[in-house]
């Protein structure tokens, strides 16, 4: 399997659905929870947010890669308090198995250490000055961010002074099939323009 005692995982419990993991996750507080985004009674997403307002534990989430673009899964996904989307891989050749459970074996590893908090349901969410002397001051907003950061930056940004109009630079460690996504997630929540950089702009 993908996670064996061997390899120096335990497996402290196994859900048939959402409803039941939100309520083992709860009890039995393991150090991490992988969850399906399609399961029945509860999805990934709606899991995630009952056990990060209840319970708050580190989560992935498993996608298959359409849905995952279809229905702004790492988005909404990280917006609850999950930590990350992994996309299902191609289980068309033992190569790309192997592969994949190696992948999954490192994000745990790198995920269950992190220190999550409660998440509560979110509320609905300037110019350039001249120093003495003639230099030109420019004011603009730069945010970087990693694992679980589309929610804090979509937050941080929300809370700017909507007539600040300084430019807004975002540095996100993503995997590059949501990154397109993930620009017009940001213009969606915001209300701005968005665009992903290009070299040289």
């Amino acid at each position: 399997g993908i996670l064996t005692p061997g390899e120096g995982f335990e497996i402290v419990g196994e859900a048939r659905d959402g409803a039941e993991c939100v309520a083992m996750a709860t009890r039995l507080k393991p150090d991490l929870v992988l969850t399906d985004l399609d399961m029945p009674r509860l999805d990934g997403i709606e899991v995630a947010r009952l056990i990060m307002q209840d319970a708050p534990l580190p989560i992935i989430i498993f996608s298959p890669s359409e849905a995952a673009h279809r229905k702004n899964v790492l988005f909404r996904a990280t917006e609850v308090g999950a930590l990350d989307v992994l996309l299902k891989p191609d289980m068309g050749s033992v190569e790309a198995v192997r592969r994949a459970v190696t992948e999954v074996r490192r994000h745990i590893r790198l995920m269950a250490p992190i220190k999550v908090v409660r998440r509560r349901p979110s509320a609905p969410a300037g110019s350039d000055a001249v120093m003495p002397g003639g230099s030109k001051i420019v004011r603009l907003v730069a945010l970087a961010a990693s694992t679980g950061g589309p929610d804090a930056i979509l937050r941080c940004l929300r809370g700017l002074p909507p007539t600040a109009g300084w430019p807004i630079l975002v540095v996100q460690h993503m995997a590059e099939p949501f990154i397109a996504d993930f620009a017009r997630w940001l213009e969606q929540g915001l209300r701005l323009k968005v665009r992903v950089a290009e070299h040289g702009a």
